[in-house]
Protein backbone atom coordinates (compact mmCIF):
# COMPACT_ATOMS: atom_id res chain seq x y z
CA UNK A 1 0.00 0.00 0.00
CA UNK A 2 1.31 3.45 -0.91
CA UNK A 3 1.23 6.04 1.87
CA UNK A 4 -0.56 9.32 1.03
CA UNK A 5 -0.43 12.57 2.97
CA UNK A 6 -2.44 15.75 2.51
CA UNK A 7 -0.36 18.88 2.82
CA UNK A 8 -1.44 22.44 1.98
CA UNK A 9 -4.23 21.15 -0.25
CA UNK A 10 -1.91 18.82 -2.17
CA UNK A 11 -1.05 15.16 -1.82
CA UNK A 12 2.37 13.72 -1.03
CA UNK A 13 2.99 10.08 -1.94
CA UNK A 14 5.76 7.99 -0.40
CA UNK A 15 6.37 4.79 -2.32
CA UNK A 16 10.08 4.09 -1.85
CA UNK A 17 11.65 1.17 0.04
CA UNK A 18 14.91 0.98 1.98
CA UNK A 19 16.85 -1.79 3.63
CA UNK A 20 18.31 -0.63 6.94
CA UNK A 21 21.19 -2.41 8.67
CA UNK A 22 21.41 -1.54 12.38
CA UNK A 23 24.81 -2.06 13.97
CA UNK A 24 25.19 -3.56 17.42
CA UNK A 25 27.66 -5.65 19.37
CA UNK A 26 26.62 -9.17 20.27
CA UNK A 27 26.40 -9.19 24.08
CA UNK A 28 27.57 -12.81 24.27
CA UNK A 29 30.36 -13.06 21.68
CA UNK A 30 31.26 -9.34 21.62
CA UNK A 31 31.34 -9.56 17.81
CA UNK A 32 29.99 -6.83 15.56
CA UNK A 33 26.62 -7.60 13.99
CA UNK A 34 24.06 -5.90 11.79
CA UNK A 35 20.31 -6.47 12.05
CA UNK A 36 18.46 -6.04 8.73
CA UNK A 37 15.08 -4.28 8.48
CA UNK A 38 13.06 -3.42 5.40
CA UNK A 39 10.98 -0.24 5.55
CA UNK A 40 8.54 0.71 2.82
CA UNK A 41 6.27 3.67 2.12
CA UNK A 42 9.11 6.11 2.73
CA UNK A 43 10.70 8.86 0.66
CA UNK A 44 14.28 8.38 -0.56
CA UNK A 45 16.24 11.15 -2.25
CA UNK A 46 19.87 11.24 -3.35
CA UNK A 47 21.56 14.55 -4.20
CA UNK A 48 25.09 15.39 -5.28
CA UNK A 49 27.02 18.36 -3.97
CA UNK A 50 30.24 19.93 -5.18
CA UNK A 51 32.63 22.01 -3.09
CA UNK A 52 35.89 23.67 -4.07
CA UNK A 53 38.69 24.10 -1.52
CA UNK A 54 40.85 27.22 -1.25
CA UNK A 55 43.52 25.25 -3.14
CA UNK A 56 41.10 24.67 -6.04
CA UNK A 57 40.47 21.00 -5.30
CA UNK A 58 36.98 19.92 -6.32
CA UNK A 59 35.17 17.51 -3.99
CA UNK A 60 31.94 15.70 -4.83
CA UNK A 61 29.67 14.09 -2.24
CA UNK A 62 26.40 12.23 -2.45
CA UNK A 63 23.88 12.91 0.29
CA UNK A 64 20.96 10.57 0.90
CA UNK A 65 17.89 11.97 2.61
CA UNK A 66 15.18 9.60 3.80
CA UNK A 67 11.82 10.58 5.25
CA UNK A 68 10.22 7.78 7.27
CA UNK A 69 6.59 8.49 8.25
CA UNK A 70 5.55 7.06 11.60
CA UNK A 71 3.05 4.96 9.65
CA UNK A 72 5.69 3.43 7.33
CA UNK A 73 5.46 -0.33 6.84
CA UNK A 74 8.24 -1.94 8.90
CA UNK A 75 6.93 -5.50 8.51
CA UNK A 76 5.79 -5.59 12.13
CA UNK A 77 9.01 -4.29 13.68
CA UNK A 78 8.80 -1.58 16.33
CA UNK A 79 10.98 1.53 16.43
CA UNK A 80 13.14 1.98 19.54
CA UNK A 81 15.44 4.83 20.41
CA UNK A 82 19.05 3.63 20.10
CA UNK A 83 19.63 3.76 23.88
CA UNK A 84 16.71 1.35 24.39
CA UNK A 85 17.60 -0.70 21.29
CA UNK A 86 21.07 -1.67 22.53
CA UNK A 87 19.60 -2.84 25.86
CA UNK A 88 17.61 -5.57 24.10
CA UNK A 89 18.76 -9.18 24.47
CA UNK A 90 20.41 -10.66 21.36
CA UNK A 91 17.40 -12.84 20.56
CA UNK A 92 15.00 -9.85 20.67
CA UNK A 93 16.91 -7.28 18.58
CA UNK A 94 15.42 -8.48 15.30
CA UNK A 95 11.97 -7.42 16.59
CA UNK A 96 13.02 -3.74 16.52
CA UNK A 97 14.69 -1.12 14.37
CA UNK A 98 16.44 2.12 15.26
CA UNK A 99 18.23 5.10 13.73
CA UNK A 100 21.71 5.78 15.07
CA UNK A 101 23.93 8.55 13.73
CA UNK A 102 26.52 8.25 16.49
CA UNK A 103 28.20 4.95 15.61
CA UNK A 104 28.72 5.70 11.89
CA UNK A 105 27.85 2.04 11.33
CA UNK A 106 24.10 2.03 10.55
CA UNK A 107 23.62 1.55 6.79
CA UNK A 108 20.85 2.36 4.30
CA UNK A 109 20.37 0.85 0.87
CA UNK A 110 17.71 1.89 -1.61
CA UNK A 111 15.43 -1.08 -2.32
CA UNK A 112 14.50 -4.31 -0.61
CA UNK A 113 17.27 -6.84 0.00
CA UNK A 114 17.47 -10.12 1.90
CA UNK A 115 21.25 -10.34 2.37
CA UNK A 116 22.49 -10.42 5.95
CA UNK A 117 25.86 -8.90 6.85
CA UNK A 118 28.02 -11.67 8.33
CA UNK A 119 31.66 -12.72 8.38
CA UNK A 120 30.97 -14.51 5.06
CA UNK A 121 29.06 -11.59 3.45
CA UNK A 122 30.69 -8.34 4.49
CA UNK A 123 29.79 -4.68 4.02
CA UNK A 124 32.29 -4.61 1.13
CA UNK A 125 30.41 -7.52 -0.48
CA UNK A 126 27.13 -5.68 0.01
CA UNK A 127 28.55 -2.58 -1.67
CA UNK A 128 29.92 -4.58 -4.61
CA UNK A 129 26.67 -6.46 -5.12
CA UNK A 130 24.32 -3.46 -4.94
CA UNK A 131 26.49 -0.51 -5.93
CA UNK A 132 26.88 1.26 -2.63
CA UNK A 133 25.08 2.27 0.51
CA UNK A 134 24.73 5.27 2.80
CA UNK A 135 26.02 5.52 6.36
CA UNK A 136 23.62 7.36 8.66
CA UNK A 137 25.12 10.71 9.70
CA UNK A 138 22.11 12.63 11.09
CA UNK A 139 18.63 11.85 12.40
CA UNK A 140 15.82 14.31 13.12
CA UNK A 141 12.95 12.93 15.18
CA UNK A 142 9.78 14.75 14.14
CA UNK A 143 7.38 12.22 15.66
CA UNK A 144 6.21 14.64 18.33
CA UNK A 145 4.66 17.04 15.79
CA UNK A 146 0.88 17.42 15.58
CA UNK A 147 0.82 16.24 11.95
CA UNK A 148 3.13 14.61 9.40
CA UNK A 149 4.96 12.68 12.13
CA UNK A 150 8.21 11.28 10.74
CA UNK A 151 11.94 10.70 11.09
CA UNK A 152 14.32 12.47 8.71
CA UNK A 153 17.59 10.67 8.07
CA UNK A 154 20.71 11.88 6.29
CA UNK A 155 23.37 9.49 5.08
CA UNK A 156 26.54 9.76 3.01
Amino acid sequence: MVEWYRFNGGIIMFDDIITLYNYSRDSTTKNDKWIRSVIKNIQYRKTSTKTVTAQGIINFAEIITVTIPISADTYGKTFLDYVDYIKQPNDMMSEYWTLNAQSNKDLILYGEYTDEITTDFTIADLSKKYGGYGTIRAVSDNTNKSSLKHWRVEAT
